[in-house]
């Protein structure tokens, strides 16, 4: 008798987990079955299953502050002595993903990787919060 490997989802149930996720779920719960028999997987759509991790509420509920970002541009001025710092929620107000933008002289004479790590260095338990982090740093131009 041949046996193939179906992943066995009850009807209705919901999942919490990115389709990678679900994918490797389905293998780790696989139970062996005849070929003959063919058990109904329900697949419902990712916005009706979608739940967000609960890793991600530390970040989530400090972004909707309106503050946070200002918060970040504040220690990133005091510790660079920036002349102007930007922080830019991309993600739609879930505060997963920043766009952030320095302008200090403490810059000048640095390589763009060591200037990443200051920022870094500033922010570093922000950072392991979210999910992306765009830095753009510059110099200000000598009038």
């Amino acid at each position: 008798m041949h046996r193939t490997f179906v992943p066995v989802v009850a009807a209705g149930s919901r999942c919490m987990a990115t389709s990678g996720q679900r994918l490797g779920l389905a293998t780790r719960i696989s139970r062996s079955v005849p070929s003959a028999v063919v058990l109904p997987v329900q697949r419902l759509p990712v916005h009706a299953t979608a739940q967000p991790p609960l890793w991600r509420a530390g970040a989530r509920t400090m972004a909707a502050d309106a503050g946070y970002e200002a918060s970040i541009e504040q220690r990133l001025i005091e510790a660079l002595s920036a002349q102007q710092c930007k922080v830019v929620d991309q993600s739609g107000g879930c505060g997963q993903s920043f766009a952030i933008s320095v302008e200090s002289e403490a810059f000048k004479g640095k390589s763009r990787l060591q200037r990443q790590r200051m920022v870094q260095e500033v922010i570093r338990e922000e950072i392991a919060k979210w999910h992306a982090v765009t830095i753009q740093t510059t110099v200000p131009a000598d009038a």
